[in-house]
């Protein structure tokens, strides 16, 4: 997609989904690449398992969370990075279909 010039790495995750919180709208494609992003994780790291029983429901949770850090400023392996890159990718789908 960056070679077809459909993504620009970048960018702001905002250009590409709506209605996300006002913490996301700032973080750039390459920081969910790189797990930089600081956007919560849809996985407990402790237990190894989804913070709810419920997809919709888990990402209702990650939403309303705080962000666990500033954008750039820490390395941190999340899943919630690659559902958005997910996201990204299916243009058609919006987060806030959520």
């Amino acid at each position: 997609m960056v070679e077809e010039g459909k993504l620009k790495l970048n960018t702001p995750i905002s250009e590409y989904l709506t209605d996300i919180p006002e913490t996301w709208k700032s973080v750039k494609v390459q920081q969910l690449l790189s797990h930089t992003s600081g956007i919560p994780d849809l996985v407990d790291e402790e237990e190894a398992v989804m913070i709810a029983d419920n997809f919709d429901i888990v990402l209702k949770k990650v939403i309303a969370m705080p962000n666990d850090f500033k954008a750039g400023e820490e390395f941190r392996y999340n899943q919630t990075n690659y559902y958005l890159l997910g996201l990204i990718i299916n243009c058609d789908i919006k987060i806030s279909t959520i």
